[in-house]
């Protein structure tokens, strides 16, 4: 639904629940809440605006994805081997004064 329909409908089903009665005064607390509010608040952004800033945010998350996922995943390796030679050295070095 376009804004203009839903505020409509809402309206219409907000006089169906009781909300609102014709003719029946209003009690001034209430009837700020049921002005319309201002219109320029609730601009509406064109469906093609919408649509390049979807696609700018979906390159981004790939740019960032390929980033993330494409290089450091060597260095990981390399940490990780590193580590291993490590531990091993270490565990050598502990076990040198037993043998």
């Amino acid at each position: 639904m376009k804004t203009e329909e839903l505020i409509q409908h809402r309206m219409l089903n907000f006089r169906k629940i009781g909300g609102f009665q014709e003719g029946v005064p209003i009690d001034l607390k209430r009837k700020v809440n049921l002005e319309k509010k201002d219109l320029s608040i609730t601009k509406n952004i064109l469906d093609e605006e919408l649509e390049t800033e979807v696609e700018k945010l979906k390159q981004q998350i790939m740019e960032t994805k390929e980033s993330f996922y494409g290089t450091p995943k060597l260095d990981l390796d390399e940490m990780i081997k590193k580590l291993e030679r490590d531990v091993h050295r270490d565990t050598l070095r502990q076990l040198k004064p037993w043998a």
